[in-house]
């Protein structure tokens, strides 16, 4: 299993997979668009999941209004890059270098979305983490699903089954994305 990051436009280097590259606090592992208008970037799961919230950390040198005013969208959609799928919230601001959690309440989706609506903005994300469960057979309870490469690097979607006593029902899996190197 995996998942992909993707993103309007890019900055230099500022891909968008240093967005789930799991480091928080280094300005140069960031995602940042260039000056565009509806700036987004699109982490895609693969399948689909109920996201329970979302971890957003903002860039630790400067600039953290390069942010602010960026919606949170999931769902299943593809219609404008996903940007048209349902709002989760609408992040007001993040000091510099914070990292914020956002709730979706459970939202169904295989896209998760962050864009910032208007004309020449830049959205710039340190980190971002995604944080939901999936239906599971009993039989695949207590596994750790991985991988799918990504140019030199491996990204990964963790999947930890809650332990429960075997009953034939299906187990809620917890989900975090993440980026670690090969």
């Amino acid at each position: 299993m995996g998942s992909r990051a993707t993103q309007s436009s890019t900055l230099a280097s500022w891909s968008a997979e240093k967005a789930v590259d799991g480091n928080k606090n280094i300005w140069t592992s960031c995602s940042s668009t260039g000056y565009t208008t509806n700036p987004f970037w699109r982490l895609d799961l693969l399948k689909i999941y109920r996201v329970h919230r979302v971890v957003v950390t903002n860039r630790i040198d400067c600039c953290p209004g390069q942010i602010s005013g960026a919606e949170i969208r999931v769902g299943n959609s593809l219609k404008n890059d996903g940007n048209d799928n349902p709002i989760c919230t609408v992040i007001s601001s993040i000091p510099t270098g914070a990292s914020y959690t956002f709730s979706c309440g459970g939202m169904v989706g295989r896209y998760v979305n962050l864009i910032i609506p208007g004309k020449q903005k830049v959205l710039t994300l340190c980190e971002v983490e995604v944080y939901g469960t999936a239906k599971i057979s009993p039989y695949n309870r207590g596994s750790v699903f991985s991988c799918h490469q990504f140019s030199d690097r491996l990204l990964r979607i963790h999947l930890y089954a809650f332990s429960a006593l075997h009953t034939g029902k299906s187990h809620d899996m917890t989900m975090r994305a993440t980026r670690a190197t090969a």
